[in-house]
């Protein structure tokens, strides 16, 4: 069953999506957002330079085997002016 968007549904999701708790309100009013990336090669570290220009976002941990990947991502994180997160690199994991 194939599914179909009218105007009338997109509308109506842009309503309750407006209507979230937080929606307006300053970033230093809401909550701090906390991420851990698994994975900081090429889309990891673009996410990680997105979200970490956002005001409120953290990134306590980060994760990757290529450690030139997780030494660059690392970097990206505290340039943005974030605290130096934890990383792992899979043996610890075990």
């Amino acid at each position: 069953m194939p599914l179909t968007t009218n105007r009338r549904h997109f509308i109506g999701a842009a309503g309750l999506a407006l209507a979230r708790p937080g929606f307006g309100q300053p970033p230093s009013a809401l909550k701090p957002v906390r991420l851990g990336v698994v994975g900081t090669g090429g889309r990891g570290a673009s996410l990680i330079q997105i979200a970490a220009s956002m005001p409120g976002v953290g990134f306590p941990a980060l994760c990757d085997i290529n450690a030139q990947n997780l030494a660059r991502a690392q970097d990206l994180v505290m340039s943005a002016g974030g605290p130096k997160p934890e990383l792992y690199t899979g043996p610890e994991i075990t």
